[in-house]
C-alpha cells in the first residue's frame, strides 16, 4: 500500500505522469501522484472503475483538466481566445504560431504542454513545435521545464485545498447535523457576542429545545469555514469530569503518547463540546481546574441551569420572537403558508406554543394531521407530558406558582423565601433539572423563566388538576408565607393573583388581601397593577370599599388621568366626613392637595390643608401628621418660599427618611459651595439603599443631584444623574408626570452642552405628556426651554 504522506509532489513525479498521457507501456511502477487528494475527489465524484487503472486514468484526467485550464488562462491574458478540446492539425498550428508571436516564454510553454501532451492525437512532435514557433530545441526544452514547473506548483497549491477541503468535511461530519445547519433565526446578536468575547469558553444557556446545540453547531461550523480548528470533540451527557476526560483523550491523543493534553491543545486548534453539562454541576472545582487546561482551545458548555465558571462566557437563548416564530413554523411545513395567513397567530398558537423552536417544529408536524387546536394541545403533550406526570403535587405547585411570577424578575433564592409548608425549595430545583424552567440573565444575576409554552402548559393542566388545584388554594389561603411582604417573590405573587382570570379565588379572601397590601404595592411604584386590581371595586363609595377606591384614586393619579382621580378623591371628601372617618377622609385631603399641586391649582392645595388642619386626626394620628407636613413643605418648596421650607423642617421628625430628600432638595435651591455638594453626595448612597424598594423615589434621587450639579456647572456629572433617573422612570412607564418633569430637566442640562437635537427631542415628548395630563406648571418650564433653543439656533 501506498503512503502518499511519504511522496512530495515533484518535476519527475508529473513529467511520468505526463508521459503515461502520450505513452502506452505495461509499466506497472505506481506513480506516488496516484494518491493525491485530488486525484480521491476525481474518483468520488465519477465512476472509473470501468477502467483497468481507475488512479492513473483519474490523475490523467486531472493533468489534462489543470494543462486546459492553464493555457487558456495565459492566451486569455494575451488578447488571444481560448481552445476548445479537439482541434486540427491546421488550427493547432496556426494556434501556436499565434502563440509564438507573443514572445512569451510562459504561454509558449504551456502551448508545448497543451499540444503535446492534451492533445497528443495530433502527434505533433518536439521538432515540429519548434518549426512553428522559430526556436531551437534547446530553448524550447527550457520553456518546457519552466511549465512543468509550474505545472507542479499548481497542483501543489491545488492539493493543499484539497486537503484542507477534505479536512473541513470530515470536521463537519463530526457535528451533529453534519454541518448541514444554513442558517439561524434571530441569534445574529448572540453570535456578535461571541465573535466580540475575548474568552474561548462559552457556556450556552437555554430551556429544553430552544435551540442551544444548534446555535452552538452554527458557530463551531463558522470556527471550521475560518480555518480555526483542527479537531473537534462533541461530548453528549457525560456523567462525571472523569468520562469527560477519558473521552477527550482517547479523542485526541494516540494511545502511550507522552504528550499530555494540555500539550496537545497548546499547538493545536481544538474545539471541544459538552452538550447537556448538567451532570458536572455537581463537581464544578474539578470542571474549573479541567478547563483550566483547555484554556489555549474552544469549550463550549451547553445547559438548561446556570452554573458559575471563572472566565466562561455566560450566553443566554431566549424564545424567538412573533415574527421569527411565524417564518420557522412556516418553513417546517410549507403547506402551513396559506393557513398561517387565516389564523390570529398570536392568540392562536403564540401565546400557547411561545417561540420555543422544538415545539413549534412539533407543531408543524401535528398540524398536518389535526386542527391548530387541537395539534396544539398534543404538542404541549409531547413537548411536557411525561415530564408532567413524573411530578408530585408539590412539584406542580412550584411550577404554577412560577407561571403565575413569569413577568418578574425571580431567582432561586427569592423563592426560597416564601417558606410554605406546602412548597419547598427543591421543589423548583427539580423543575430546574427537568427543563421545565430555564435561567437568564437580566440584571447580571441568574433569575428563573419559564417559555411561554411551559406557562401555558402548567395553566391548561391547572383546570383538570384537581390535586393541584386543592394544593393552590391550602397554599393561598394559609396566609403565615404573605406575612412578610418585603421580599421579591411575595407581593409579586399576590398582585398576580389578584390580577389573573384564569384562578378562581374566595371573592371575601381577594378582599381582605386587597386591603393589606394595596398601600405596600403602590409604594412600590406598581401603580397599573394595582390599578388594574381595584379597579374591580370601582363602584359607588361605600365604608367596605372606601379605602380601595382611595388607592384606585392615588393610581389614576399617578398614571395621568389626573379627571378621574380628582372625581374620586372628591367623593371620599365627601362621604367620609358625612360618615364621620375623618382618617380616610385626611388621606383623601392629601392625595387631593398633591394632585392640585400638579395641576398648578395652588389655591386647592392650601384649602385642602387648611381643611385637615381643623381636623382632630391631624393632632391625634402621627402618620397624618407627619404627611401633612411633608406636604406643606412640598407646596413650599414649589414656591420657592426656603424660609419656610427650614422652618418645616425643623419640625419634622428626624427619623423621618424623606426629611433627607427635603435637605437635598432645598439644597437645589440655593447657592452652595463644593465642599458641601461633596459632604452631601457621600450620604446618597445610603438614600438610594434606604429607598431601594421604589424606583420612583430613588429616581427623584437622582434628578436632585442632576439639578445641583447643573447649578455648579457641571453638566458632564448633570447628564449622567438626570439620565439615570429618565432611564428608571421610563423602565416603569407608569409616573408619566414624573417622567415629563424628567425629560425636561434633562434637555435643560444637553442644551447646555449644546445638544439642541436630543435635547428638542426630549422637550416635545415632555410636551406632549404634560399637554395631555394637565402639568400646567411642569409644562411652563417645558415651553420655556424650548424658546432657549429656538433662541439659540437663530444665533
Amino acid at each position: 500500500m501506498v503512503n502518499p504522506e511519504a511522496f512530495l509532489i515533484t518535476n519527475e513525479y508529473v513529467r511520468q505522469a505526463l508521459d503515461k498521457l502520450i505513452q502506452v507501456t505495461s509499466d506497472r511502477d505506481i506513480n506516488p501522484l496516484q494518491y493525491l487528494q485530488l486525484v480521491e475527489g476525481r474518483l468520488l465524484s465519477a465512476d472509473h472503475t470501468f477502467f483497468s487503472q481507475p488512479r492513473q486514468f483519474a490523475l490523467s484526467d486531472l493533468l489534462i483538466s489543470v494543462i486546459q485550464e492553464r493555457y487558456n488562462y495565459h492566451r486569455q491574458l494575451h488578447g488571444l481566445a481560448i481552445i476548445l478540446p479537439g482541434a486540427n492539425t491546421t488550427l493547432a498550428a496556426n494556434t501556436v504560431k499565434a502563440d509564438s508571436r507573443t514572445a512569451n516564454p510562459t504561454l509558449i510553454g504551456w502551448s508545448w504542454l497543451y499540444f503535446h501532451y492534451v492533445e497528443s492525437a495530433l502527434h505533433i512532435s518536439q521538432q515540429y513545435f519548434c518549426e512553428l514557433v522559430n526556436l531551437d530545441e534547446r530553448t524550447i526544452r527550457r520553456y518546457q521545464k519552466v511549465a512543468i514547473d509550474q505545472l507542479t506548483k499548481n497542483l501543489i497549491r491545488m492539493e493543499q485545498d484539497a486537503r484542507t477541503a477534505s479536512h473541513k468535511q470530515k470536521l463537519f461530519l463530526q457535528l451533529p447535523h453534519q454541518g448541514n445547519i444554513s442558517n439561524l433565526l434571530e441569534r445574529e446578536q448572540q453570535l456578535e457576542e461571541l465573535h466580540s468575547s475575548k474568552s474561548k469558553h462559552i457556556h450556552v444557556i437555554g430551556a429544553l429545545g430552544i435551540g442551544k446545540t444548534v446555535f452552538t453547531e452554527f458557530f463551531i461550523q463558522e470556527l471550521i469555514a475560518n480555518d480555526q480548528l483542527d479537531h473537534i470533540v462533541w461530548v453528549q451527557s457525560p456523567e462525571t469530569i472523569e468520562n469527560l476526560k477519558s473521552h477527550i483523550n482517547e479523542r485526541l491523543l494516540i494511545e502511550n503518547n507522552r504528550i499530555t493534553l494540555a500539550d496537545f491543545l497548546s499547538i493545536k486548534k481544538v474545539a471541544i463540546v459538552i452538550d447537556d453539562a448538567e451532570h458536572l454541576l455537581s463537581d464544578l472545582p474539578t470542571l474549573d481546574s479541567l478547563l483550566c487546561e483547555f484554556s489555549n482551545g474552544y469549550v463550549l458548555l451547553t445547559s438548561h441551569i446556570f452554573f458559575s465558571l471563572p472566565d466562561c462566557y455566560q450566553l443566554t437563548l431566549r424564545e424567538l420572537s412573533s415574527s421569527s416564530a411565524k417564518v420557522l413554523l412556516a418553513t417546517s411545513n410549507t403547506n402551513h403558508i396559506e393557513s398561517l395567513q387565516q389564523v390570529d397567530f398570536n392568540r392562536m398558537i403564540w401565546q400557547s406554543i411561545g417561540g420555543n423552536p422544538l415545539a413549534l417544529k412539533l407543531l408543524a408536524q401535528n398540524w398536518s394531521i389535526f386542527d391548530i387546536e387541537v395539534a396544539t394541545k398534543v404538542t404541549l403533550e409531547q413537548v411536557y407530558l411525561i415530564i408532567y406526570d413524573s411530578l408530585k403535587t408539590s412539584e406542580r405547585l412550584a411550577w404554577l406558582i412560577l407561571a403565575l411570577l413569569n413577568t418578574h424578575t425571580i431567582t432561586l433564592n427569592d423563592l426560597s423565601h416564601i417558606g410554605s409548608f406546602y412548597v419547598s425549595t427543591d421543589d423548583f430545583v427539580t423543575l430546574i433539572r427537568l427543563y421545565v424552567v430555564t435561567t437568564i440573565w437580566p440584571n447580571d444575576k441568574p433569575s428563573l423563566c419559564l417559555t411561554l409554552s411551559s406557562n401555558f402548559y402548567i395553566r391548561q393542566q391547572y383546570s383538570s388538576d384537581f390535586d393541584l388545584q386543592n394544593a393552590f388554594f391550602s397554599f393561598v389561603y394559609d396566609t403565615r408565607w404573605i406575612e412578610n411582604v418585603s421580599t421579591n417573590v411575595h407581593l409579586p405573587l399576590i398582585e398576580s393573583i389578584l390580577s389573573t382570570n384564569w384562578i378562581q379565588i374566595r371573592d371575601d379572601y381577594l378582599v381582605d388581601i386587597t386591603q393589606q397590601l394595596w398601600r405596600e404595592g403602590i409604594l412600590r411604584g406598581h401603580y397599573t397593577k394595582w390599578y388594574e386590581i381595584l379597579s374591580k371595586y370601582n363602584s359607588e363609595i361605600t365604608l367596605e370599599n372606601m379605602e380601595l377606591g382611595l388607592g384606585l384614586g392615588i393610581c389614576l393619579r399617578y398614571l395621568g388621568q389626573w379627571t378621574k382621580a380628582n372625581s374620586i378623591f372628591v367623593q371620599l371628601i365627601q362621604y367620609t366626613g358625612h360618615q364621620g372617618y375623618f382618617l380616610v377622609q385626611a388621606e383623601a385631603l392629601l392625595e387631593f392637595a398633591i394632585l392640585s399641586r400638579y395641576r398648578g391649582d395652588y389655591h386647592g392645595v392650601i384649602e385642602a390643608l387648611n381643611h385637615i388642619e381643623v381636623l382632630d386626626i391631624s393632632r391625634t394620628n402621627t402618620t397624618i401628621r407627619n404627611r401633612l407636613l411633608a406636604e406643606r413643605i412640598e407646596f413650599a418648596l414649589e414656591n420657592n418660599n426656603l424660609s419656610e421650607v427650614r422652618n418645616l423642617l425643623d419640625d419634622f421628625p428626624d427619623g423621618e427618611p424623606r426629611k433627607n430628600i427635603f435637605q437635598i432638595e432645598l439644597y437645589t435651591k440655593l447657592i452652595i459651595s463644593s465642599a458641601e455638594i461633596d459632604l452631601m453626595e457621600s450620604s446618597v448612597e445610603r438614600l438610594l439603599f434606604q429607598f431601594s424598594y421604589s424606583r420612583s423615589i430613588i429616581a427623584r434621587i437622582h434628578i436632585l443631584l442632576g439639578r445641583i450639579r447643573e447649578k455648579i456647572l457641571d453638566f458632564t456629572a448633570s447628564a449622567k444623574h438626570l439620565s439615570i433617573a429618565l432611564s428608571l422612570l421610563t423602565e416603569e412607564d407608569n409616573d408619566p408626570y414624573a417622567l415629563a418633569r424628567a425629560q425636561s430637566n434633562l434637555a435643560s442640562v444637553l442644551i447646555n452642552q449644546d445638544q439642541l437635537t436630543a435635547a428638542r427631542e426630549l422637550l416635545n415628548s415632555a410636551k406632549y405628556i404634560q399637554n395631555q395630563i394637565g402639568d400646567r406648571v411642569g409644562l411652563a418650564v417645558t415651553m420655556h426651554n424650548s424658546h432657549v433653543i429656538d433662541r439659540k439656533i437663530v444665533k
